[in-house]
């Protein structure tokens, strides 16, 4: 199975800037965030606002962290849109996916809700997937 033409694209920049490979790397190591992969999300985009909370449901306790855009709406209904952020429920955070979440609030008008699921292998599936549903909830 071919990757995606922008996962290749990724993966040279990567590569040319003496990266090992994803797949070659322990779970740890893909998880530092002074890896390559944080340092090419580039600046930070500002939004309007910030602000972590935890989601309670199903005796669990989530983190989240609310993304409010610039151009939100001071009243009136306000579109969320809940972000579970790829990984395959093994990488990932709030902070490795904090670029990503603000420019989503920014380019979709909608207040973002980024959850931080439990990962593996520290946590045992389907962890993630029970702390996504919980947050929905």
């Amino acid at each position: 199975m071919s990757l995606d033409p922008q996962v290749d694209a990724l993966l040279e920049k990567l590569a040319e800037g003496g990266e090992p490979a994803p797949e070659s790397r322990t779970v740890e190591e893909n998880r530092d965030p002074t890896s390559s992969f944080s340092t090419l999300a580039g600046d930070v985009e500002p939004v309007g606002s910030v602000h972590d909370a935890v989601a309670a449901a199903e005796g669990l306790e989530v983190p989240v962290r609310i993304y409010a855009p610039t151009t939100l709406p001071r009243s009136g209904p306000r579109p969320v849109t809940v972000f579970f952020h790829g990984g395959g429920w093994a990488l990932g955070d709030l902070d490795s996916q904090d670029h990503i979440a603000r420019i989503m609030a920014n380019r979709s008008g909608t207040i973002v809700v980024s959850v931080d699921y439990r990962l593996a292998p520290e946590h045992r599936f389907p962890a993630g997937i029970e702390d996504a549903y919980a947050a929905l909830t």
